[in-house]
């Protein structure tokens, strides 16, 4: 029984020397390339992992379990998209031995290769902007405030200052939107509050981004470019990856994918 991990393409995987040296879900559990139509399915042999007289489906069942398998998967992929261009593939799907895998995918072989030429020579990264805890600073005012004039004085003062910061949080990350999404092949907005409201350890912006390999550079200068900026807002910025186009394997991204992102939060 196999477990498929990712598409890869035949010839660069061989070039690289794949699946050989790959983290694997078990050192029990071999690594496999298995023709896929134009593409071939990196995949893991799971008869090593079922307990007698269990099933293979149980592995994905059992939380602890399939969380495990998940993380180890992710690994794999990662790695794998360190030197090839990778398409995740539905992990926890299950192909019996001896069929043939590329009649399995035959009906989408099409569209699983016009997926992954539309991600070939790109990875995913995420650009987010959080709010960080309060300072020292902040903390010891409200703490000595007094009462009387003075306090309500401070506390109005405080009031539109946080207005004012909210409006530069949410100016900030629709500058890091407009400079970074022209660099991506497609993009999606994952969540982020747009700043209406800022507490700590709350997500402003969060962005993924198929970037190409070659404009990983230009992101990085745009991150490096307004992080001080962040910091003196109390946001933190990071720019995350290279991952595999975990959120790029359909074709829903792009403008149409934000829009549904937003009617997803209403």
């Amino acid at each position: 029984m196999w477990t498929p991990h990712g598409f890869v393409d035949f010839a660069a995987a061989v070039a690289e020397g794949l699946p050989v040296g790959l983290p694997s879900l078990s050192s029990e559990a071999p690594l496999s390339l298995l023709p896929a139509g134009p593409l071939a399915l990196l995949a893991t042999d799971l008869e090593p992992m079922i307990p007698e007289g269990g099933a293979a489906a149980t592995l994905f069942e059992t939380p602890e379990i399939a969380a495990k398998l998940s993380r180890a998967n992710n690994a794999l992929l990662c790695a794998v998209a360190t030197s090839i261009d990778v398409l995740p593939a539905q992990f926890g799907a299950l192909i019996p031995a001896g069929e043939d895998v590329s009649g399995r995918f035959a009906a989408d072989a099409g569209l699983a290769a016009a997926r992954f030429e539309a991600v070939r020579g790109a990875v995913e990264f995420s650009v987010r902007l959080t709010s960080a805890p309060g300072g020292r600073r902040e903390r010891e005012a409200g703490r000595f405030a007094s009462f009387g004039r003075g306090y309500f004085s401070s506390k109005l003062a405080g009031r539109r200052g946080r207005g004012s910061k909210r409006a530069d949080a949410g100016r900030l990350a629709a500058r890091l939107a407009c400079e970074t999404t022209p660099l991506a092949r497609e993009h999606l907005r994952l969540s982020g509050t747009g700043a209406a409201q800022i507490q700590p350890g709350e997500r402003v912006l969060d962005l993924a981004l198929l970037i190409e390999r070659s404009r990983i550079d230009d992101l990085a200068e745009i991150a490096d470019r307004h992080r001080r900026a962040a910091a003196d807002l109390g946001l933190r910025l990071e720019v995350i990856g290279p991952w595999p186009p975990f959120n790029f394997v359909s074709e829903a991204s792009g403008a149409e994918a934000d829009r549904m992102a937003r009617e997803g939060a209403a």
